[in-house]
């Protein structure tokens, strides 16, 4: 069910942001430009690169406590059942997608409900990629084997950082609270280990981050950037005899 739920919201969010992008002029932004280069840079950055390393530290240190943490919680003896289904649905993408469609009637900056779309795209490969290559069964000898990274806790911490970024820290009070509220209630049905929510946490705050931005700011401040490395960028011509005439030799310092 949350496979062919994240799927369909993929779908529609690619669909969309592609409708967005061909319904422009031709001397706007392309696809690419719009949703795919930004990304790239934003996830490579050194912000990314740190958060990946913190969280894989988290992981390792939380997964030696996976069993305990499951006769804890599993069950639901620290949640109810009928609440911890609250956290499940929340966590399907629907959310994401009722949010996205209030912050399309009501935000005036167009480039925040594509961020949130786009973090739900770029969530979904995300999940079913790494759910795929690490291929670990869920709890109680299930023959399931796609446990890690939490898929709900990724899209919820996803949406958490997205409206962190869009509203501030007054909307971080509220989201990052429910996002972790959407992560024990998979704990509390038995579906991940701890270790599969802390990672789909981390994942889903990569991914929030990297998805969000304004591509007209992004590209002003790459051409800045660009510009001034260019002014930077040294050049040094020195004359020499050689046996049979007169040589240069050019060098350049950046």
């Amino acid at each position: 069910m949350f496979r062919l739920f994240i799927s369909t919201n993929i779908l529609f969010a690619s669909v969309f942001l592609s409708s967005v992008c061909f319904s422009q002029n031709q001397n706007e932004l392309t696809f690419k430009q719009k949703h795919i280069t930004p990304v790239f840079s934003r996830i490579s950055d050194r912000a990314s690169l740190l958060t990946f390393v913190s969280g894989a530290f988290a992981v390792g240190l939380s997964e030696p406590n996976d069993d305990q943490t499951r006769s804890e919680w599993k069950n639901n003896q620290k949640m109810e059942k009928s609440i911890s289904h609250i956290g499940d649905l929340m966590g399907t993408g629907g959310v994401a997608v009722i949010s996205s469609g209030l912050e399309y009637y009501f935000d005036e900056r167009s480039f925040v409900y594509q961020s949130h779309l786009r973090g739900l795209a770029y969530g979904g490969i995300a999940i079913y990629s790494l759910k795929t290559a690490f291929a670990r069964p869920r709890p109680g000898n299930s023959d399931n084997h796609q446990s890690f990274p939490s898929g709900h806790s990724s899209i919820a911490f996803m949406s958490a950082t997205h409206l962190t970024y869009a509203y501030g820290w007054k909307a971080a009070l509220i989201a990052y609270p429910v996002a972790a509220f959407v992560g024990a209630s998979r704990l509390a049905d038995d579906a991940h280990w701890f270790s599969d929510t802390v990672a789909g946490a981390f994942l889903g705050f990569i991914v929030g981050r990297a998805t969000y931005y304004d591509e007209t700011e992004f590209y002003q401040v790459n051409v800045s950037e660009q510009a001034f490395n260019v002014s930077k960028i040294k050049t040094q011509t020195v004359p020499f005899l050689i046996s049979d005439g007169l040589g240069f030799s050019t060098f350049v310092s950046f």
